[in-house]
């Protein structure tokens, strides 16, 4: 059984991933192929091309106009990584559901009469609702156009999943929990914008799901737009920027919230007229001076807030179903210090993040889906990396390296070499292995530096172009992982923060956030075997089984994917020198 799942042209993170006979072969993010964040082409004819869609491409056009995105280059990476055509899929699944399930989603009783709360306005339920249709049906439509033109592919043999059980099922079926509560939380997603429940071991039981009206996604993303930051992109800045700032009630009202002993619903009505009390000039200043007073309380009490949603709500879940593990995707689970305050609660034993909580696990949980449809039951993936993208051999590395006249060095072991950079205060690029999946930058599409020198906090930012407050992570043996944070488990993706001990905060002053906690990456020889023996070398010689570690980009680009990405990112960048494969470049 060969099934291909994608996102929805509708999405951010376009995606498409391929389970063979229910196993994951591969997974790739269209951004990075194409060069553009979140492949959200609104402008198509900014990034010239073809229609056919060629890999060099980083646009396509149906019917003369401009289609907005669609993952066919993550499509044809995948295909070509199983050695598959078109012919050999037996399904694609879309991580969305048709506009009319969405419709009578909406036209239910239930819906209309949250709405009538959430809303508080008629009008605004004849403006919104009807708008939000028209954009799922003209999406819809991109997408199985795009499938019958570009793929040339029957779309009849489409299957279209709820978005948000998609979300779910890309954490509940990787966690491998034999049981477990679910939760997807998101900024949008038809006909509701989050979903929970209870998996059983066989199969999902809903509890509940967040009316598509009161969006906690979309108000963390307008909190975002408002200081100033790129919604959809920036949400982590307000992350970071909240451990600034001091909880201020008068700025976000508690009324908020509305704690109960039941699942909270976020009211729209009342966080628009939030920035109705800021004029132009009041909002340029906290624009202008996001280490103010105003923009630090601002973020922190919204950073709180979330935090304290989430949490009720996964405690009112835990009452219902009394299990301790929680399996957890949707943008908004993105928040590592939301996660961290979870993982702290002692209705909490265990939770896992998916590594890809934004649009572009849909594309896995669709597949998870479809596959259930087919042969009964949900595939049990080993899932414990999350390098699923791309990958080159050192003969494709050496042949970019010649082409481009670059002069470089065989090394036979680039972990020692990585270990003895580092240890020399080196900042490099390092690209081994295969891509990463997912936001987060796991070490094989990194800038890694030595967290013992405080000023390799500013160096390193200064060299991605990033403001100088912004954190940046730990990677850390698994090992001593806690002997190093404070966590109940391990987190190998960087979804989960975590206090950094005392012991050990003088030690690493570079990872260290203003409130003293991390987002830490745990790595152990299974999931990467070349990182994870620097680190180990790494620790002979300093002492410290840690990296400073953060993505491999400049400015807001996406992760570097190929050895050119690689190339072009380190030669217009202060780096210092590259590890890629078995090669070493020095300035």
């Amino acid at each position: 059984m060969n099934i291909l799942g994608i996102t929805n042209s509708y999405s951010f993170n376009q995606a498409a991933c391929l389970l063979v006979d229910g196993q994951l072969i591969g997974w790739s993010e269209e951004e990075r192929l194409i060069r553009v964040k979140h492949a959200n082409l609104k402008d198509a004819n900014r990034y010239p091309g073809d229609c056919a869609g060629n890999m060099h491409d980083g646009s396509w056009q149906i019917s003369g106009r401009s289609a907005g995105s669609f993952p066919i280059h993550s499509i044809r990476l995948c295909l070509e990584r199983a050695g598959l055509d078109i012919d050999d899929i037996d399904a694609i699944a879309v991580g969305h559901s048709k506009t009319e399930d969405v419709v009578k989603a909406y036209n239910s009783k239930e819906m209309n009469e949250n709405n009538d709360t959430i809303l508080g306005n008629i009008n605004d339920r004849i403006v919104i609702i009807p708008t939000r249709m028209s954009e799922y049906l003209r999406h819809e439509a991109r997408v199985k156009e795009a499938v019958h033109n570009l793929l040339d592919y029957d779309i009849n043999k489409m299957e279209w999943v709820r978005h948000n059980v998609c979300h779910a099922l890309s954490a509940i079926i990787p966690s491998e929990f034999e049981q477990c509560n679910y939760m997807s939380v998101d900024g949008d997603g038809g006909e509701d914008v989050g979903v929970f429940g209870f998996f059983d071991g066989q199969k999902i039981n809903h509890l509940g799901s967040y009316n598509p009206c009161g969006t906690l996604g979309g108000w963390y993303t307008a909190i975002t737009d408002f200081l100033g930051f790129t919604p959809h992109s920036a949400e982590g800045k307000v992350m970071g920027l909240a451990c600034y700032g001091e909880i201020d009630k008068n700025i976000l009202p508690e009324k908020f919230l509305k704690l109960s002993s039941g699942i909270i619903q976020p009211e729209t009505n009342w966080y628009r007229n939030f920035f109705e009390n800021y004029d132009e000039d009041k909002r340029e200043e906290i624009i202008n001076n996001p280490l103010g007073k105003t923009a630090t309380s601002i973020a922190a009490t919204a950073q709180n807030y979330l935090e304290r949603f989430i949490v009720n709500n996964c405690r009112v879940l835990y009452e219902k179903t009394k299990c301790k593990n929680f399996a957890l995707a949707g943008g908004t689970f993105l928040n590592c210090s939301m996660n961290g305050r979870l993982m702290q609660q002692d209705f909490v034993d265990n939770i896992y993040v998916a590594p890809a909580s934004h649009d572009s696990g849909t594309a896995y949980g669709a597949a998870l889906a479809a596959h259930k449809k087919y042969t009964g039951s949900y595939p049990r993936n080993n899932f414990q990396s999350a390098y699923w993208g791309s990958e080159f051999t050192n003969d494709e590395i050496k042949k970019t390296l010649d082409e481009k006249e670059i002069p470089y060095e065989y090394v036979e072991d680039p972990s020692s070499k990585i270990a003895k950079l580092l240890h020399d205060n080196i900042v490099i690029g390092v690209f081994q292995g295969r891509a990463e999946i997912g936001p987060r930058a796991l070490c094989n599409r990194s800038i890694i530096a030595n967290p013992t020198y405080k000023e390799n906090l500013d160096k390193v930012n200064k060299i991605k172009r990033r403001e100088f407050w912004r954190p940046l992570a730990p990677v850390i043996a698994e090992e001593y992982y806690h002997d190093i944070v404070d966590a109940k488990h391990y987190s190998p993706f960087m979804l989960i923060a975590a206090p950094v001990k005392k012991t050990w905060a003088h030690k690493i002053p570079a990872v260290v956030h203003v409130d003293g906690s991390c987002r830490p990456q745990c790595v152990n020889s299974k999931q990467n075997k070349t990182i994870h023996e620097a680190l180990i070398k790494f620790k002979k010689m300093s002492g410290v089984p840690v990296f400073l570690n953060t993505s491999f980009n400049l400015d807001d680009e996406p992760l570097v994917d190929s050895p050119e990405d690689a190339l072009k990112t380190f030669l217009r960048s202060d780096l210092e020198a590259l590890v890629i494969g078995n090669y070493f470049i020095a300035k």
